[in-house]
């Protein structure tokens, strides 16, 4: 978790994302999604976004967020996280996080559950946030943020930097891990004014298209909080 754990005067509705990016990345999703709306502006208003950390250590932070002054008054509390390589295990991780913070367990992703004793809801997205068939995707922002690229000929661009990411590879011998990190920031370090920008930094300048059916799970996730 970085900076200094505070609830909002305003807040009724919590989500805690895995890392800084993702929580950049969100915070300028929804300022999108509040100039778009003129029923749920103000209601998109309660909803705080937070960095919670490493996967590792969601079940302690969010027991550390319950002991914070205004916590009493959240209604909802969400967790985004990325799927990595293994959705399910990231969803059951999830589930098991929430259960030992004595809240309910949603059954899956993007559905918000109630409290059985009118308590805190819950609910969660992995990311990428989309589907194969009833398979949830493995992936990261990072492959969400490669799909959501506003640039017309970013498919064109991401052709390129693959190949020239594949040889080098190939003519110095190593493996790149994290191939998706490696794309994305080779696309923002050759397109202005990206150049040297973290994703929120670059979901701030534009450079996604917020407008995209493949995050409609995630505008679900905030409409179903602020209903």
């Amino acid at each position: 978790m970085s900076g200094k754990t505070i609830i909002k005067s305003e807040t009724k509705h919590l989500i805690l994302c895995e890392g800084a990016d993702e929580k950049f990345f969100f915070i300028w999703y929804l300022d999108h999604l509040k100039k778009k709306s003129d029923s749920n502006y103000d209601k998109y208003n309660e909803i705080q976004i937070e960095d919670i950390g490493g996967n590792e250590d969601f079940v302690k932070q969010l027991g550390v967020w319950k002991l914070v002054a205004g916590f009493e008054k959240i209604k909802t509390v969400g967790i985004i996280r990325d799927a990595e390589s293994n959705a399910a295990g990231a969803l059951q991780a999830i589930q098991h996080c929430f259960s030992c913070n004595n809240m309910p367990e949603p059954q899956d992703c993007f559905e918000l559950t109630e409290s059985d004793d009118g308590g805190v809801r819950t609910v969660f997205g992995i990311l990428p946030g989309t589907k194969c068939g009833n398979i949830w995707d493995n992936g990261t922002l990072e492959d969400l943020c490669l799909k959501i690229l506003k640039d017309t000929r970013s498919s064109e661009k991401i052709n390129l930097i693959s190949e020239y990411l594949n040889q080098v590879q190939d003519d110095f011998k190593y493996t790149i891990n994290h191939i998706h990190k490696a794309k994305l920031h080779t696309y923002f370090s050759a397109n202005e004014p990206f150049i040297g920008s973290k994703i929120g930094e670059a979901a701030r300048y534009g450079a996604f298209d917020f407008e995209s059916d493949i995050l409609v799970n995630f505008k679900k996730i905030f409409d179903d909080m602020v209903r």
